[in-house]
């Protein structure tokens, strides 16, 4: 232990009362809606507002609900902007409506009126990336996100969204970067599949009496769902339009690529229409839970948090999320089983190969036992599509799927003859290529001044099994942008701080975080955070590991029960209250308890390097 990074504290958090009151934004943030109101016009909104798709706010005021919202639009055009639709016809909506309400204003005031908005079950399915509520004219800052979504971005600024229910969305609840002067309050947030509330980049934001609850249990499609209707997007796009200069050969063969992607599209829509599950292979979700990481409420600094905690030293400003208030804010019952994805490397070893979404390619579920390839009708489509993108000599997306896997693909030998040429697996990556993280409840990447008081995380849950043992070996380092040894997809975090600074917790309660397969952590301090004051914690009934029939053992990557054994990847699962990093410093700890700590690993209420 080292007595720089960690001390306990005698203070009572009374000492930092006139702290916590002189940063505390929330009669600020009130004083400004009090300004919205008295200047600005009152706008109601309807479903027949949100008919043919997102309702953009691009202008002060103050907009409210008059009824529930289900967001459904444009179903017979397959839930995407039509051509006549000007206002949608920019790069941000290539790939359909990103969400439900945008705002890209100042001063606006969203009063939900006590009504509660959702994605429709269909626009669900059929839209993957999604927010019902996005703080700006594009999900993704400029040269970000899964396809060309423009140079610019419109953010907003003194925002107030409060008094009613976001539900059903395929991603987030809300969503943005950039923003100023942000207000959520007496708020619930449910049915989500990635976030309740994700904030990046931001300054002056208030969280009062949030509920962020019940993330969704009935997500019908894996991730593969998502990249197909991308590729459909592509492929359509290439025989629809005449600048391409496709021959009639390399049409016909795209049409007959394209067919059975549609078919297994087309059934695999019905039958969750009809029944809410699906028998299409590639795309079942046996579980029904998310498939990749998840987070209650997710504070991080500018663009997309995909990749493993932040560690860069920020210099600028901008680049901090700072000045941030949760007062009564709960996160509960959030669950998922993450899913490791393995996929192939470029030829120098470095990223991986994907298709035109940046959906990696993915060759472990594309093979046989014997190493030789398997394809699906989305994968026929991916590498085909690939094989016109070299022939033609022009971009289509993010894909970047060599002509060495597109020949092996076709060659009928192992997958041997790929890796003989350089390649590589790449582990510890969801089917975005995204760094594994597992389920966090509250998970704060370069935060600079935040209180968090009286708030409280109760069931977050990680179903997720071992990392891949096999392929990449024990591997310390696999996916490019990771940090940490090993894999990561299995944890459950309670708090997560990563290079954060000045942060204050006063009265908080972790309750009841469980991993199937991996570490669980109460409070995660890392990456030289520092000014870290910790006051009247609870935290209890953290269990890491699967105890069955008087035995310790977890489910391995292939499903297998095995037992745990230590050695990276994978390790046998720990149980932490509070854990401090070496790098961490000035972390102060005062009243606490600490109990019921359960795993097959190590048991300790504060972890200190």
């Amino acid at each position: 232990m080292s007595s720089s990074s960690y001390s306990d504290s005698s203070k009572s958090s009374k000492s930092f009362e006139k702290e916590l009151n002189s940063k505390d934004l929330y009669h600020k943030l009130k004083r400004k809606q009090k300004y919205i109101e008295r200047k600005y016009k009152v706008t109601y909104l309807k479903n027949s507002d949100f008919k043919h798709g997102s309702y953009i706010i691009d202008k002060p005021g103050i907009y409210v609900l008059k009824e529930d919202i289900v967001f459904n639009p444009n179903p017979n055009d397959d839930h995407m902007p039509r051509k006549d639709q000007k206002q949608y016809q920019t790069r941000a909506f290539s790939l359909g409506f990103f969400a439900a309400i945008i705002i890209q204003s100042k001063n606006v005031h969203l009063d939900l009126n006590n009504h509660r908005i959702d994605q429709s079950k269909e626009h669900a399915l059929q839209q993957r990336f999604f927010s019902i509520i996005e703080l700006a004219s594009s999900p993704f800052i400029p040269n970000q996100g899964p396809g060309n979504f423009g140079p610019t971005i419109k953010t907003s600024k003194n925002v107030i969204i409060r008094n009613g229910t976001i539900g059903r969305s395929s991603h987030h609840g809300v969503h943005g970067n950039l923003t100023k002067w942000l207000l959520f309050e007496d708020l619930v947030l449910e049915d989500f599949e990635v976030a309740g509330i994700a904030v990046n980049g931001s300054d002056s934001v208030v969280f009062n009496h949030v509920k962020i609850r019940n993330s969704r249990n009935d997500v019908p499609v894996l991730a593969t769902y998502s990249a197909a209707r991308f590729a459909r997007f592509f492929a359509l796009e290439l025989l629809n339009s005449d600048s391409y200069q496709l021959t009639q050969d390399q049409k016909d063969t795209l049409k007959q690529k394209l067919d059975p992607l549609e078919n297994d599209l087309n059934k695999a829509y019905d039958q969750i229409i009809e029944t809410g599950k699906t028998s299409v292979t590639q795309f079942k979700n046996d579980t029904q839970l998310p498939d990749g990481n998840i987070y209650g409420l997710l504070l991080h600094t500018p663009g997309v948090a995909v990749d493993d905690f932040i560690v860069e030293n920020h210099k600028e400003k901008m680049d901090w999320t700072k000045n941030v208030s949760l007062r009564y804010v709960k996160v509960k019952n959030i669950r998922c089983k993450v899913n490791e994805i393995v996929s192939i490397s470029r030829k120098d070893g470095k990223g991986i190969q994907n298709d035109v979404s940046g959906a990696a390619f993915q060759i472990d579920n594309l093979t046989n036992e014997s190493g030789i390839y398997q394809g699906t009708s989305l994968s026929e489509l991916q590498l085909f599509l690939a094989e016109l993108a070299i022939k033609l000599g022009i971009s289509l997306g993010k894909n970047n799927i060599t002509q060495d896997t597109i020949d092996w693909a076709k060659s009928g030998k192992p997958v041997s003859e790929l890796l003989s040429k350089g390649y590589k697996y790449k582990c510890n990556t969801d089917s975005m290529f995204h760094v594994n993280k597992g389920a966090i409840g509250y998970r704060f990447d370069g935060v600079d001044n935040l209180t968090m008081v009286k708030c409280k995380l109760d069931k977050l849950v990680n179903f997720g099994r071992l990392g891949n043992e096999d392929l990449d070996g024990a591997y310390v380092i696999s996916h490019d942008k990771q940090k940490r040894p090993g894999y990561g997809g299995c944890e459950s975090i309670g708090i997560n701080l990563s290079y954060c600074r000045q942060i204050m917790l006063d009265n908080n309660s972790i309750h009841g975080v469980l991993s199937s397969n991996g570490d669980v952590i109460g409070i995660n301090i890392i990456n030289k955070s520092r000014s870290i004051n910790i006051y009247d914690i609870g935290i209890k009934g953290l269990y890491g590991g699967t105890l069955s029939n008087g035995k310790w053992e977890g489910e391995d990557y292939y499903g297998n029960t095995v037992p745990y054994v230590a050695g990276l990847p994978n390790n046998v699962p720990n149980t932490v209250g509070i854990y401090i990093s070496k790098d961490s410093k000035r972390v102060n700890i005062g009243k606490r308890c600490i109990k019921d700590l359960v795993s097959p690993g190590c048991e300790v209420p504060i972890w200190s390097n």
